[in-house]
């Protein structure tokens, strides 16, 4: 049984591999995944590709329990400037877009005490001045994963994270 399993595991991730080379890549991050409270690791690698269609689509793998894990969605893209003077505070403002939503939720999160040492960006968000969103999933609902890589002022770029419903820093 253990064998047909990891058989069967070999052929999806070669078949993912087969269809992958097929794809550009577009955006890479790997993320250890950890979850207030809780000792165990995730290893996570997100891949955003497009097609020879111009779609695009997500990869997201785990380790789990030490075998791999991927699931396919769909992605999109958007870039957007980002004003100076962004707090880690909730806010009515109906003008934020959406790379600036996802950089004050960063700083919520990862300036939260009850969060301490858990979610962090890795980047000093204050001095974003630009941002690349690269949705995870079906961007007509709330978003709830995405890679935003950072720029500076010059559009020097400062890193990646992930953010959304948890905050961590690409590798």
């Amino acid at each position: 049984m253990k064998k047909t399993i990891l058989l069967i595991s070999a052929i999806s991730l070669m078949s993912f591999s087969a269809m992958a080379g097929s794809q550009k890549l577009l955006k890479t991050c790997s993320v250890d995944l950890t979850m207030p409270g809780e000792t165990q690791v995730i290893a996570t690698k997100i891949n955003v590709l497009e097609n020879k269609n111009s779609e695009l689509t997500m990869s997201f793998t785990q380790i789990i329990n030490g075998k791999a894990v991927t699931e396919s969605d769909t992605a999109s893209i958007v870039s957007n400037t980002v004003r100076p003077g962004l707090i880690g505070e909730l806010s009515e403002d109906e003008t934020l877009n959406l790379s600036e939503q996802l950089i004050v939720h960063a700083m919520l999160m990862s300036e939260d005490p009850d969060f301490e040492g858990v979610y962090s960006t890795g980047i000093d968000l204050t001095k974003v001045r630009s941002a690349t969103v690269y949705t995870l999933g079906d961007s007509s609902q709330m978003v709830t994963s995405a890679i935003v890589e950072t720029k500076d002022e010059n559009g020097k770029v400062l890193g990646s994270f992930l953010g959304g419903f948890v905050v961590h820093p690409c590798k």
